[in-house]
């Protein structure tokens, strides 16, 4: 049974570079054994990401595939991690969802973070 992977890529910075960059990992990734999953694109056709109010309904669209559990993994890609993508790890958490790295250098940059986070609590 193919793995349903949640792609998930900041988008604020750069929306058209990213999801352009989005759209190559999906490419790149899909096989009869993965399938990228990127709910987050659909909505960003009719929700617009910098109205705190329809990007807080973006991320409740999100949450309810992890709440679900219709992810089998969540792959960490991009060049950073933001905000959305720390909501989408902590739901990953909560819901036992494994967490993976597209990109390796994610991975220390998450360690970062978690220290500094540590570090001012």
């Amino acid at each position: 049974m193919p793995k349903i992977i949640y792609i998930a890529h900041q988008f604020a910075n750069d929306p058209k570079g990213n999801i352009k960059r989005i759209l190559n990992i999906c490419k790149e990734v899909h096989s009869k054994d993965i399938l990228p999953f990127t709910p987050y694109m659909a909505a960003l056709h009719y929700l617009n990401d910098t109205i705190p109010e329809e990007r807080a309904l973006g991320m409740t669209l999100s949450a309810e595939f992890f709440k679900r559990k219709v992810i089998d993994e969540v792959w960490l890609c991009g060049s950073t991690i933001s905000n959305g993508m720390k909501e989408e790890i902590k739901l990953a958490k909560k819901y036992n969802i494994p967490i993976k790295f597209h990109n390796k250098e994610l991975e220390k940059v998450l360690k970062v973070d978690e220290i500094e986070a540590r570090k001012s609590t």
